[in-house]
């Protein structure tokens, strides 16, 4: 073994199997250019509040380096949504100079649902949120300029119809288009 970590609890193992489409919580890749692999995870655990939304990121010699929860409490059309997240799937991007680090998770229950996106020592470095549900998330370099952008797609609660947003990782802040008086639009978020 090379090395191993103790959450201090038991894993959803089933979580963290890659999916039919090459969906994973999982990711590994060099973060900090250093020629080391570092380990990338999302947390997917719906009975332990203590790691559920969370994303951690492990050195090649498995220390801990960084954990971070992109959810948070956040109101729509006056009701408050507590803090219950679940992350879906981590990627990891290329750019032009060092990758960044992709997750999206939704709200356990409801919604909304969100992209985060974080830097190599787990800065955050944008979030889209989109009032409904995303249901599939890419990366690609559609402009062929070196960085890759964020492709999501899924269905949006105010009048139920798909969606598919592409994000440029250099302006990834806000939520999707809502009327600002419904029950979709978040008072907390940037528009």
């Amino acid at each position: 073994m090379l090395w191993s970590y103790d959450f201090g609890t038991e894993l959803n193992e089933v979580a963290y199997h890659k999916d039919a489409k090459g969906g994973s919580l999982i990711q590994i890749a060099d973060l900090n250019n250093d020629g080391k692999a570092e380990v990338i995870i999302g947390f997917a655990e719906p009975l332990n509040h203590q790691l559920d939304g969370r994303i951690s990121c492990f050195s090649a010699d498995g220390r801990l380096l960084w954990t971070t929860k992109p959810g948070r409490a956040l109101h729509f059309g006056g009701h408050l949504y507590e803090d219950r997240f679940r992350i879906c799937r981590v990627l990891v991007l290329k750019t032009r100079r060092q990758p960044l680090i992709v997750a999206w998770g939704f709200h356990h229950l409801y919604f909304p649902s969100f992209v985060a996106l974080y830097d190599a020592d787990g800065r955050l470095r944008g979030q889209y949120w989109n009032s409904g549900h995303i249901i599939k998330m890419a990366v690609h370099d559609i402009d062929v300029d070196g960085d890759d952008e964020v492709l999501c797609g899924g269905c949006r609660n105010a009048d139920g119809r798909a969606f598919l947003a592409v994000l440029e990782i250099d302006n990834l802040w806000g939520q999707s288009p809502q009327d600002t008086l419904g029950r979709y639009f978040s008072p907390d978020l940037p528009p």
